[in-house]
């Protein structure tokens, strides 16, 4: 699915580009009240998916679990600050937003926890950290940016954005988690189904997005060198915040199915909670699509960097080098 959807952002983004008017309305249907119902939906399947009886056995190894937590929301997030004040000046002021947002995003739970089993870490140790990265992200990442947006000069009515978050987010999601022990049955059978139904969510949420943008004329004034752009921050952040991973997991020691576990957990970014909550974060705005740029760039590159240093990890036997 995270291929498949991955090729499918780039099917998303040309039928914006080609039928840019199905932003506003599908059909007889707002494409607004779609996008609400889109996220509530990702957001209470993401709580069906949270297998938070099986936490228990990867909850013990607490220094590892810090390690990637600080990482996740305190370290990685200041990386990201630290390249905004250092490129912030050569970059549009969307693409700063965007890097910002990227950095301050929660993990994956499927892509960190198939990783870290396929190099030999600790799978149940990565299933608590991407699951507890889960939870704690939809309160953390709108935390950040409501603090960070006005740093970039941003206006964001955070009380607001809050109400969002809570209504759209956080209910949908511990409701989900709440009544799964009693569908468990149904979501083990129908798993993949819900994957590619929120995958399509997903597409049609970035869809909407970048026809938006099409349709006020963000896109006029930028060219290709946006896009290269975008490119370099997701390629450079991802190198960057894999290697201290690597050099702060070798600091501490770790054994090596811990470091690898780091190395597949802390630097990835998850597409499918980061494009809803942009969604609620920045709604109304019209260049929401070019903020979402480095996050969908970043998507592929960790599904084809990973793949990389999981096959090294596998092959060789030893840590990765990041």
């Amino acid at each position: 699915v995270q291929y498949w959807c991955s090729l499918g952002l780039i099917v998303a983004v040309g039928l914006a580009w080609c039928f840019p008017t199905g932003g506003r309305r599908v059909g007889p249907i707002d494409s607004g009240l779609l996008l609400h119902v889109g996220v509530v939906f990702v957001f209470f399947t993401q709580g069906l998916s949270l297998p938070l009886q099986d936490l228990l056995r990867g909850a013990k190894n607490v220094r590892l679990h810090v390690l990637i937590q600080g990482f996740t929301f305190i370290v990685i997030p200041l990386l990201g600050i630290g390249i905004e004040a250092l490129l912030g000046r050569y970059l549009p002021s969307e693409l700063r937003l965007g890097l910002l947002y990227l950095a301050v995003l929660p993990s994956t739970i499927k892509t960190a926890v198939v990783f870290s089993s396929l190099a030999g870490g600790d799978t149940a140790a990565a299933l608590f950290n991407a699951t507890l990265s889960s939870l704690l992200g939809v309160i953390a990442t709108p935390l950040w940016m409501g603090y960070l947006a006005r740093g970039a000069g941003v206006s964001v009515d955070f009380s607001s954005v809050l109400a969002e978050v809570v209504g759209q987010l956080v209910l949908p999601l511990l409701v989900g988690a709440l009544i799964r022990p009693f569908l468990a049955r149904f979501v083990e059978r129908h798993k993949a189904r819900l994957s590619y139904a929120s995958s399509l969510v997903i597409l049609f949420i970035v869809y909407r997005a970048f026809a938006q943008s099409f349709l006020e004329g963000t896109w006029e004034k930028h060219d290709l060198g946006t896009g290269l752009s975008a490119f370099g921050i997701a390629l450079g952040f991802f190198l960057l915040a894999t290697w201290l991973t690597h050099l702060a997991s070798g600091w501490l020691a770790l054994p090596r199915p811990d470091r690898i576990t780091a190395l597949f957990s802390a630097p990835q970014k998850t597409l499918a909670s980061g494009a809803p909550m942009a969604e609620v974060i920045f709604a109304g705005r019209a260049d929401i699509g070019l903020i979402l740029l480095p996050l969908l760039f970043y998507h592929p590159l960790q599904l084809l960097l990973g793949s990389v240093l999981v096959s090294l990890a596998a092959r060789q036997g030893r840590e990765p080098v990041a």
